[in-house]
Parts: structure tokens; C-alpha cells; sequence
């Protein structure tokens, strides 16, 4: 009997749900004059592009991987280096581990305030060398640009900089990985 009723809860819980967002939806319908004469029309249709004018280049995907680590560094937050690394050093060191590399908790003599993709260029389909221009401040104020080539990966679906992770490991991770999965599809 308790089954039922709740059955029924259910049911008269997604109707109500289904006649409340009908209900939203159709308020939000503008009212138009119902006069014969088309052109007397009191509501104006107003079109909203919501489109930028330019799609993002692969340079301003590259530009937003490298510039989000160092934004958060900035407020003390480390995470996003450890999300920049390749997954066999993420699966098998948890965050706590991974700061305790010198890389990453290294205190710098210049702060990284803005990494500018000058050019960039693929290398088959899992890396890009990257040209880059690097705003750096030091806490006395003092501005400097560095140029420099930096290498980032393609992997699970998206573009990485690593810091402390290297390629080759990752290579062999993910041999390991799948001759683990031909093993267990032959058993």
C-alpha cells in the first residue's frame, strides 16, 4: 500500500512540475494587438545575437591552458598546475603529494601576470609548440617581458602544460592501461 502511494506522489508530483514550466513558459509569450492590421502591431520583435564575432582560435584555447594556472597562483591556489599534468602522475599522486614537488611551491622572484600566444603550431595531433610572450611583475613592481617556445599536449579530450610530469611516462602508462584492458577482454 506504501508503494502505491508514494506511486502516486510521484505521478501527481511530475504533473504539477509539467503544468508549472507550461504555465512559465507560455506567461512569457509577448501579447500582441489583435487588431486585422498586421502593421498596428504594439510589440516589436527584437533579435539577440548572442554569437561573438569571432569563433576562439586554437592560439586563444592555448592562451586561456597556460594564463589559468598562474591566475590562480596568484590567490595561492596551486590546483590548477596539478589539473595541467598528465593523468598517470594525477592517478597515482593526490594534490597533497603533488605540492610537495619544489616546482610547485617554489616561491618565484617574478609573478606571471599574462602569457600571450604569438604563434603556435601543431605537431600531429597530441602537441603544439608554442611561441609566447610572458608578462612577468616582481613585487617591487618591476614589468618584464620574456620570449619563449613552450610545448603542450593533447590528452583526455583536452590541452595541457605540464609542469612536472614528461610524455614518455605517459606513453607508458597508457601502454600499461591497455594491455591491461586486451588482457582482461581475453580472459
Amino acid at each position: 500500500m506504501n508503494k502505491i502511494f508514494r506511486g502516486y506522489l510521484n505521478i501527481l508530483f511530475s504533473i504539477t512540475l509539467v503544468a508549472t514550466i507550461m504555465s512559465a513558459c507560455s506567461s512569457d509569450k509577448p501579447e500582441s494587438n489583435t487588431t486585422d492590421d498586421p502593421t498596428k502591431d504594439t510589440v516589436e520583435s527584437v533579435e539577440i545575437d548572442n554569437t561573438p564575432d569571432e569563433l576562439l582560435t586554437f592560439e586563444d584555447t592555448l592562451e586561456h591552458i597556460l594564463n589559468e594556472p598562474w591566475k590562480r597562483a596568484l590567490y595561492d591556489d596551486q590546483s590548477g598546475f596539478y589539473e595541467s599534468e598528465f593523468s598517470y602522475l594525477t592517478d597515482e599522486t593526490n594534490f597533497d603529494e603533488y605540492l610537495k614537488y619544489q616546482q610547485v611551491t617554489y616561491e618565484y622572484p617574478f609573478d606571471v601576470m599574462n602569457i600571450e600566444v604569438i604563434d603556435a603550431n601543431r605537431a600531429g595531433g597530441d602537441s603544439a609548440f608554442v611561441a609566447v610572450k610572458v608578462s612577468l611583475v616582481s613585487s617591487q613592481g618591476v614589468e618584464q617581458e620574456v620570449e619563449e617556445t613552450l610545448v603542450v599536449y593533447y590528452t583526455d579530450g583536452r590541452w595541457i602544460k605540464p609542469t612536472v610530469s614528461v610524455i614518455k611516462q605517459q606513453g607508458w602508462y597508457e601502454d600499461r592501461i591497455r594491455q591491461a584492458i586486451e588482457d582482461a577482454e581475453d580472459e
